[in-house]
């Protein structure tokens, strides 16, 4: 789902502000109305993706957002197996009403 138009504004404004201010995190984060800890997060996503003040300028919305935002890839992380979880959860209750 595509993000808001207003955090594709948020985000320029945020580099704008870096640009004219420097690595001033506090100064920075008061301009654009937004936490220290968001400003961190969207200057990591904009150095990662090689962004300053003058790209975002001349990239789209959705331009913007795709280099920014990347599709998440699969991590390779196992998906758990809910039969077997089941059977597990079963067999201890049983197991435990029966010792009582």
């Amino acid at each position: 789902m595509p993000r808001p138009r207003s955090e594709m504004r948020r985000i320029r404004e945020v580099l704008r502000l870096w640009a004219e201010l420097g690595p001033n995190v506090s100064a920075v984060a008061i301009g654009a109305q937004i936490s220290r800890s968001t400003l961190r997060r969207y200057l990591e996503r904009a150095q990662a993706a090689g962004i300053d003040a003058a790209k975002a300028a001349g990239l789209s919305d959705e331009a913007l957002e795709a280099a920014l935002f990347p599709p998440v890839t699969d991590g390779g992380r196992p998906v758990p197996d809910q039969d077997r979880r089941g059977t597990a959860a079963a067999q201890a209750r049983h197991a435990s009403a029966s010792v009582a």
